[in-house]
C-alpha cells in the first residue's frame, strides 16, 4: 500500500514505514505487539519490531512466506501443469475460512483480504496452504482498518466487522 519498504534477509521479511512518525502516531508499536500474538499456520503475521540504530521504533519483521498468487490457482493451464484438483481446492478453501475464522475469534477484522492478500503454498503431501498476508493493516483493538480493494467490498455496509470479511472472502 506504500506504506513502506519491505527487504528480505533469509527466512525474514523486514517491513520499515516510510513516515517513520507513523509508529508513534498511530500507535503502531502496540498495535504490532498485539498482532504478534496470533499465531495461526496461514496467517503471516508481524513478530515483532524493528529499530533504528537510536532505539527509535520503525517498523517490524514477519517470517517470510513464499507460494503461488491466489489467483493462479485457479486457472485450468496451471492447474493442470501442477496437478491442482478439485479436492484440492476444497482443501484451500476450508484452510482459507479456518484463518478467517482464527482471526475473528481473536477480535481482528481482517477488512482487507482481497486475492492479493493471499498465497497459497502448493505441492505438499497435505495440499495447498494458504496464507494471508498484509495483516498489520487489519482492525483490531483500538486501531481501526483504512483501505480496502473495491473488488471486494461490500458496499452495503457502513463499516468494517465480520460480516464484511465473510462476503470479501466470498468473492475471493
Amino acid at each position: 500500500g506504500g506504506e513502506g519498504s519491505v527487504y528480505k534477509k533469509a527466512g525474514t521479511v523486514i517491513k520499515i514505514f516510510t513516515d517513520l512518525e507513523k509508529m508513534k502516531r498511530d500507535g503502531m508499536a502496540d498495535k504490532i505487539r498485539l498482532l504478534s500474538a496470533l499465531r495461526h499456520e496461514y496467517i503471516v503475521a508481524p513478530s515483532a519490531l524493528v529499530y533504528d540504530e537510536r532505539g527509535k521504533e520503525i517498523g517490524f519483521y514477519m517470517p517470510f512466506a513464499e507460494g503461488e498468487p491466489l489467483s493462479r490457482l485457479f486457472t485450468s493451464d496451471y492447474r493442470q501443469r501442477v496437478g491442482i484438483t478439485d479436492k484440492d481446492t476444497l482443501t484451500l478453501t476450508e484452510r482459507m475460512r479456518e484463518a478467517v475464522l482464527f482471526a475473528h475469534e481473536n477480535k481482528a477484522v481482517m477488512v482487507d483480504a482481497n486475492e492479493l492478500n493471499w498465497i497459497a503454498e502448493v505441492g505438499g503431501n497435505n495440499g495447498p496452504k494458504p496464507l494471508v498476508l498484509d495483516v498489520d493493516s487489519w482492525a483490531i483493538d483500538r486501531w481501526p482498518a483504512k483501505v480496502i480493494m473495491l473488488s471486494i467490498r461490500d458496499y452495503h455496509a457502513n463499516t468494517f466487522n465480520s460480516l464484511t470479511d465473510w462476503f470479501s472472502w466470498g468473492i475471493v
